[in-house]
């Protein structure tokens, strides 16, 4: 298994050595190299035959892709043509094809409401007043063992007047047992690398195919308060690519 890990910070045809010498420990590399995703394995035609293989581009330079065509609006055609609706998840709350961010002080309730979202939406009915679904959806549960979200989930079915059998398309995926949640760790230079959890909820996303993905607890908590919000959106430009197209909403602790 190859692996690259890139060094931020070092000089002109600098090495690991001053790397260290510019304050980086072996803890630093140790935690690069774990998080590294390995490099896809290319066929004799070149072609990746990584399961993985969506996610080699991240592995390349930041600084080194091809140019993006260059589009811009002209305002002056726009004149007279009619003005696009905004489309929601949730009207007024959850826009479609975005990333909405829901925090507050913990133990407030935020995992339960969220809960009762993904709830609502997969059966169609209204969330706290609010019309909304039905869709497929997919949490991320990193505060909660399976019973927390058993325990939850009978109460939220009582309240919709629902059972189990009636949530096939509502898929839950409790994480605290998990040491490993984090979708990209960052060198020192700030650039994000993905991680091998990160392809691998992607997979699970891409096969599952929900239009609404909430990620609630540890996980968010890490990318939003020991990292920087901009994390987030360069996580999750994977889940707007036509292949995935699904909302995200992110919960976590604010301060």
């Amino acid at each position: 298994m190859v692996k690259i890990v890139y060094l931020g910070g070092l000089p002109e045809k600098g090495d690991i050595s001053d790397w260290l010498d510019a304050g980086g420990t072996q803890s630093d590399l140790e935690t690069l190299i774990e998080f590294a995703e390995p490099v896809a394995a290319r066929s004799a035609d070149g072609n990746e035959t990584s399961a993985r293989a969506i996610g080699a581009d991240l592995l390349d330079a930041p600084w080194n892709h091809p140019l993006d065509p260059w589009y811009h609006i002209y305002l002056p055609d726009l004149q007279d043509c009619p003005i696009p609706l905004r489309e929601w998840i949730v009207p007024d709350w959850v826009p479609t094809l975005e990333t909405t961010g829901l925090s507050g002080p913990g133990g407030e309730g935020k995992t339960l409401v969220v809960q009762m979202l993904a709830t609502a939406v997969t059966l169609g009915v209204p969330w706290l007043g609010i019309a909304v679904g039905p869709m497929k959806t997919l949490l991320l549960l990193c505060e909660d063992r399976q019973a927390d979200v058993y325990i939850r989930q009978a109460a939220i079915n009582k309240h919709y007047s629902c059972d189990f059998r009636d949530l096939g398309n509502m898929r839950p995926v409790p994480r605290r047992r998990d040491p490993r949640n984090r979708l990209m760790i960052f060198d020192r230079d700030g650039v994000g690398h993905p991680t091998t959890f990160f392809f691998q909820f992607l997979e699970q996303v891409q096969a599952f195919a929900p239009q609404l993905v909430i990620l609630g607890g540890l996980l968010v908590a890490t990318v939003l308060t020991l990292i920087f919000l901009p994390a987030l959106y360069v996580a999750w430009f994977r889940l707007k690519e036509p292949a995935v197209r699904g909302e995200v909403l992110a919960r976590a602790h604010g301060n």
